[in-house]
């Protein structure tokens, strides 16, 4: 079914885990108009299968009894064009998911006659992380999480570097301040530079067991994820294999920011 017909007015995107067992189990549905400049949006995502577990072993996981979450709001405009743009990008929508799926994202989009279409995009994968990052606007706007911030330290003999970045999901940029010997500076960057900046954030090892609540004094680079802690790099922070040098990767994209 082919995408390109009238002016879209609405979109709704459906999502459903099929074999992944609870607590992470979920479905969840978000409705967006596009004809207003702030689209008008709910949400609602709902925790399934959670009967058949005890609250201890959903806490186990890392989750909590209180799990599902309902927002009705207007998103900031440059999500309306983000989805649009999204939209451009899936020029077809098929019937049926691919075979061994775990887990199946769909979409019903309305055009300006009124006509609704319904099926699984051509590029779930792409449509996934754009919607886990609705989801994280969301989340801002709605409160229910507090908005990601890293910080990034490099302590040595000449001078102290400390870098802090603040994706905002809401408004779809990146905020960077850097302090260089006392010397302050703000920058912004396209969101495009997020996906492989969080990527090379998250991939190394992570020893919370090495890590420290307290800001670093001593020389060393260190970075605080967003979980409070604060990490050594080559110490605290390490690579997963011998093959990459996936710590000093991060360092250059973390640096590469204020270039």
């Amino acid at each position: 079914m082919s995408l390109v017909k009238h002016r879209i007015t609405a979109l709704e995107i459906h999502f459903k885990t099929l074999t992944v067992p609870p607590p992470f189990s979920h479905a969840y549905h978000i409705r967006i108009a596009l004809e207003a400049e702030q689209p008008a949006t709910s949400f609602e995502i709902h925790y399934t299968e959670r009967e058949q577990l005890s609250e201890e072993e959903i806490l186990e996981e890392g989750f909590t009894a209180e799990d599902d979450f309902q927002w009705e709001g207007s998103l900031p405009k440059t999500w309306k064009f983000a989805t649009l743009d999204q939209l451009r990008k899936s020029k077809q929508l098929f019937d049926t998911p691919k075979p061994h799926t775990q887990q199946v994202l769909s979409l019903t989009v309305t055009y300006e006659n009124g006509e609704q279409v319904s099926g699984i995009p051509n590029n779930p994968e792409t449509w996934e992380y754009f919607t886990q990052e609705m989801i994280q606007a969301i989340y801002e706007l709605g409160q229910k999480e507090m908005p990601l911030e890293v910080t990034y330290l490099e302590i040595n003999s000449k001078e102290q570097i400390q870098l802090t970045i603040q994706p905002s999901f809401s408004m779809r940029n990146i905020r960077v301040t850097s302090n260089t010997a006392g010397q302050k500076k703000q920058q912004e960057h396209d969101w495009d530079r997020l996906k492989p900046l969080l990527e090379a954030i998250y991939l190394p090892d992570y020893d919370a067991e090495q890590a420290s609540e307290k800001e670093p004094k001593k020389p060393g680079s260190y970075i605080s994820p967003g979980d409070g802690l604060w990490y050594k790099l080559g110490k605290a922070v390490t690579n997963p294999g011998e093959k990459k040098d996936v710590v000093g990767a991060l360092e250059q994209s973390i640096k590469a920011l204020i270039s």
